[in-house]
């Protein structure tokens, strides 16, 4: 389970870690109602001891790198198109990434 769970980390967002996890949890839950497993190995995990990186200890963004500079915003939204509109959409509807 440890290895699955750090697979998951190597290329997934730490919401879609969760919600496998989660899904895990309630899979193996059932599993354990009915007998079939003696202990829920994803319910006993602790990943804050464990090494597993935490969603809040993330780095911060930077701009540039994660998220585009002001200057390529500008392109965008000037090249018009698709991108531009989605892009505008986005910044003033106030939608913001999930985590």
């Amino acid at each position: 389970m440890r290895e699955f769970q750090d697979r998951l980390w190597q290329d997934r967002s730490p919401a879609m870690v969760r919600k496998i996890l989660v899904s895990r949890l309630g899979i193996l839950a059932a599993a354990q109602d009915r007998g079939l497993v003696a202990q829920n190995v994803v319910r006993n995990r602790r990943s804050h001891k464990n090494g597993l990186v935490d969603a809040r200890a993330k780095r911060r963004l930077e701009i540039g790198v994660d998220i585009p500079t002001p200057a390529e915003v500008q392109n965008i939204v000037a090249g018009g198109g698709r991108d531009g509109a989605m892009l505008l959409a986005a910044t003033f509807a106030g939608f913001r990434a999930a985590s």
